[in-house]
Order: structure tokens, then C-alpha cells, then sequence
């Protein structure tokens, strides 16, 4: 399960229930007790979820693990924000962008954009437009507009966990099994300006 919390409201990633769930947090006395106020199913394995206030609405985004798509949904009902486009594909095999982003893992949303991260990345070369580490697109200024999945970001790994974003803008990944194309000893890769953080 994955929580994201906003003021007074919360929203979890049902990962096996394959739904979301809000709610709002509420004090009685010295206890902080969870009122459920809606759980609706969104699609197969809900991995992570974002709270977005699109124009004065709040919205949550929601990754969708095995259908590798992102749900934009309502914030208070749940439903999708778009009922036109409910689900927003992150393969796309065709068009002015083609891309592919398999089981996306965690959701952010920062500087007027929306970041998917892939937990299965892994791109090879500098035009590979599949296998990607984290896809992004602009949040649209009006209601109903598409999201246009138009910038990848390529990770020095391939098994990617968790993402979050830093007050300067910058975005923190998690990952894993490096992709050491060129590198091979531990002290050549720990030389290497790629980002790791070397854990024990």
C-alpha cells in the first residue's frame, strides 16, 4: 500500500485490492482516527499515487503497475478525471512520441510536470525509445486537455523502487543492478558521476 496525504485528506495505492481509497484524518481528543470516504477499483496493481490540484480541483495520480498506464483521477469521487481518457498509456508504439515505460512504480509531480519511473528500465543507447527509466509530461493549464508524454530521463540502472523530489526541483531515485556498459571494477564505478550513493 502507498499513502500520500494532503492536509486532512489521504489517498492510499491499493496494490492487491487493485483500487485507491480516500479518507480524512480526524482528531478525537489525543487520537488521530482514519474516516474512510470512498475506495474505487482503477486497474491492475496500483502501485504509488500523487496529489495534484489541477485548477482548483484536487486530483491524484495513480501508477498501474502490469497495464504500465498512469489513472488521473478525481481527488473527492475518485472517478477519472477525463472520462474520456481513463487510464494514460506509458507504452505507445506509434505517433510524434513514441516511448515505452514498463510496470511504472512510483508518480511524482513537480515544476508544472508529471514523473512515472519505470521499475523495469534499462535503455541501451542515447535513441532508445523503449525500456524507459521515467517518462514525463507537461500538466495541461485546462480541463480535459491530454497529458502528451513528451521527455524520458535515462538512469544509470535498471531496477528503479522509488522516487521522490528535493525543494530545488531535483528528483531522488532508488535503484538498483547498475548498468555498467563501459565500467567494470567497483572502484572505476565509484568514480563515475552518475549519482549512486553507495549503501551497506
Amino acid at each position: 500500500v502507498s499513502v500520500h496525504a494532503q492536509g486532512d485528506r489521504f489517498w492510499t495505492a491499493n496494490f492487491l485490492g487493485d483500487s485507491v481509497t480516500t479518507g480524512r484524518l480526524e482528531i478525537f481528543g489525543t487520537q488521530v482516527r482514519a474516516r474512510l470516504l470512498a475506495t474505487a477499483e482503477v486497474g491492475d496493481e496500483p502501485m504509488d499515487i500523487a496529489f495534484f490540484d489541477h485548477l482548483g480541483t484536487g486530483t491524484v495520480f495513480v501508477t498501474l503497475n502490469t497495464t504500465s498506464a498512469l489513472a488521473w483521477l478525481d481527488g473527492n469521487t475518485l472517478a477519472p478525471h477525463d472520462p474520456a481518457v481513463p487510464v494514460h498509456r506509458l507504452v505507445q508504439p506509434s505517433g510524434s512520441q513514441p516511448h515505452g515505460l514498463k510496470e511504472p512504480h512510483a508518480v511524482r509531480v513537480q515544476g508544472g510536470r508529471v514523473f512515472a519511473l519505470a521499475f523495469k528500465g534499462g535503455v541501451t543507447h542515447a535513441n532508445s525509445r523503449h525500456d524507459l527509466d521515467i517518462l514525463s509530461a507537461a500538466l495541461p493549464g485546462t480541463p480535459g486537455a491530454p497529458l502528451a508524454f513528451d521527455r524520458q530521463v535515462v538512469l544509470p540502472s535498471r531496477t528503479n523502487s522509488s522516487m521522490r523530489s528535493a525543494t530545488d526541483g531535483s528528483l531522488w531515485v532508488v535503484g538498483g543492478e547498475a548498468l555498467n556498459m563501459t565500467v567494470e571494477t567497483k572502484p572505476q564505478a565509484r568514480a563515475e558521476p552518475s549519482g549512486f550513493v553507495q549503501s551497506t
